[in-house]
């Protein structure tokens, strides 16, 4: 048992780190891809997330068909698809929906405004991994859940942000914003329980399929055709973004799998971090205070959501729980040890069961 549960730490954070290594260098790449293109990238990218989505989808059915190939068969596993396949296009759907009331919310906010809300989604996301999968945590990991959502927004502070917009526009932005968090968080936990629990008897490589699929689906319409721009700028940096943000969502699907959607949110934290160093060492960044500020509390997160010492309080809440079950079997113990003697003194004083059945003799004259 402790070997197994060492295996799946291992293999939890294995993933993790992969996840963490990868959106790092997403972010990187994207920020050598702007600074060729003064700014911007040269390619088009709702095409490059359409790219992105075939790929995984390639990757998940080349896996899936290779190891069904040594099983049951693909035949087989695809004539056992029913309509419950439908249910993977919800997170599909609400990814495109993010994707709108992230544009929306961006022309509303200033850069720094918009990054200092957008790290509220994690509370959310706690929140509904517990209501809706019952995943329980002590009180220190939802103490370095607020501990993470704080550290992260300390890093976005800037000290030179541009001018505020009007307040109402602003206070619109932040509601659309706040939204779209807890769309972040519910889409998470639903492809969380798509993953986990939904047809335990299909492959994982098939379960990511069906929402590459769907994904792919919804992001057709917004990318355009290789013959009329699509492929445009798609140089070998391109490519490779597109490539490496592949590799980012399969690694997202494992750690949602082996683990669930905080450590993936954990996993995105560092990753933002590991770029803003890899930043500073390569493009001449230089951290802000806030940032650094920010980046130790993000660590103390880490530390408190991670640490064995969840392990004892885990135990001990559990204690905690069984007590009042413990002392309620006691009581009942109890009561029935104090019933024993009235009921043997009731024994003691009736007659024998011989005597009960046997009537007097005056009793039988009468009768006859």
């Amino acid at each position: 048992g402790h070997k197994m549960q060492c295996g799946a730490r291992t293999t939890q954070l294995c993933f993790s780190v992969t996840l963490a290594t990868f959106a790092a260098i997403q972010s990187l790449l994207v920020e050598v891809a702007k600074a060729n293109g003064e700014g911007k990238v040269a390619f088009h990218m709702p095409s490059a997330v359409l790219y992105t989505e075939l790929v995984k989808l390639a990757v998940a059915l080349t896996v899936w068909s290779i190891q069904a190939s040594h099983g049951e068969g693909v035949a087989s596993q695809l004539r056992a698809l029913s309509w419950s396949s439908i249910s993977y296009s919800v997170p599909a759907a609400m990814f495109v929906a993010q994707n709108n009331l992230v544009y929306i919310a961006m022309s509303l906010l200033d850069p720094p405004t918009f990054q200092l809300w957008a790290c509220c989604k994690i509370v959310p996301a706690g929140v509904f991994a517990y209501v809706f999968l019952g995943q329980r945590r002590t009180k220190v990991q939802w103490a370095a859940l607020l501990l993470l959502m704080l550290g992260m927004a300390t890093t976005k502070i800037e000290v030179q942000a541009s001018p505020p917009a009007a307040l109402r526009k602003t206070m619109l932005g932040i509601g659309i914003l706040l939204f779209n968090c807890t769309l972040s968080a519910g889409s998470g936990v639903a492809n969380e329980y798509l993953i986990k629990f939904q047809d335990p008897s299909m492959p994982f490589m098939l379960k990511n399929a069906h929402i590459y699929v769907f994904a792919s689906l919804v992001a057709l319409p917004t990318a355009s055709s290789p013959w009329h721009g699509g492929l445009d700028g798609f140089d070998s940096l391109a490519v490779l973004i597109v490539l490496v943000n592949a590799a980012t969502g399969l690694s997202i699907s494992f750690v949602l799998k082996y683990s669930d959607n905080l450590v993936k949110s954990f996993a995105s934290s560092a990753a933002v971090l590991l770029a803003t160093l890899a930043s500073a060492a390569s493009f001449g960044y230089r951290p802000s205070t806030a940032f650094l500020v920010g980046f130790a509390v993000v660590v103390c997160a880490f530390f408190f959501y991670f640490g064995e010492h969840n392990k004892v309080l885990a135990e001990r809440s559990e204690e905690e729980a069984r007590e009042p079950l413990l002392q309620s079997m006691e009581k009942g113990a109890k009561t029935c040890t104090t019933r024993e003697p009235l009921l043997q003194n009731v024994d003691s004083q009736s007659p024998p069961p011989e005597e009960q059945s046997q009537p007097s003799h005056a009793h039988s004259a009468r009768l006859v």
